[in-house]
C-alpha cells in the first residue's frame, strides 16, 4: 500500500485498549507471528484482516486507510480540525498558517 497509516491505527487500538499483540490477534483469529509483522510493517493485512479488526474495533475502513481514499481523507481532516478547534485562537492561527505553509511548499514541489 501507498501508505502504512493502517499499522498506526492498529497499535494505537491495541495499546488504548491494554491488549498484547498476541491477545489482538487471539481475538481476530490470526496468529501473533501475523499480527506483529502487520504493525512492523512487513507484511500489509489482508482484507479479511482488515474487515474482522473493522468489525472489532468499529474503526471504519475509510478511516484505517485514510490517505488511500476520499472518505477517509475527509474522516482525517475532520479529526485534526476539531482538535485545531480547541486550541486557543492564536494557538490555532499559528497551525494553520504552518498547514498553509507546507501545503503551499508541497504544491510547489509536487509543480517541477
Amino acid at each position: 500500500m501507498e501508505t502504512d497509516y493502517y499499522r498506526k491505527v492498529i497499535k494505537d487500538y491495541r495499546k488504548k485498549e491494554n491488549l498484547t499483540q498476541e491477545k489482538l490477534a487471539e481475538l481476530l483469529g490470526y496468529d501473533t507471528t501475523y499480527m506483529s509483522h502487520i504493525e512492523t510493517g512487513k507484511r500489509a493485512p489482508s482484507i479479511d484482516f482488515f474487515i474482522k479488526f473493522s468489525n472489532l474495533s468499529g474503526i471504519s475502513l475509510d478511516y484505517m486507510l485514510c490517505c488511500e481514499t476520499v472518505t477517509g481523507t475527509k474522516a482525517k481532516l475532520d479529526e485534526i480540525t476539531m482538535r485545531a478547534l480547541k486550541l486557543l485562537p492564536k494557538d490555532r492561527q499559528f497551525v494553520f498558517h504552518t498547514l498553509d505553509y507546507f501545503l503551499d511548499r508541497f504544491e510547489h514541489y509536487t509543480e517541477k
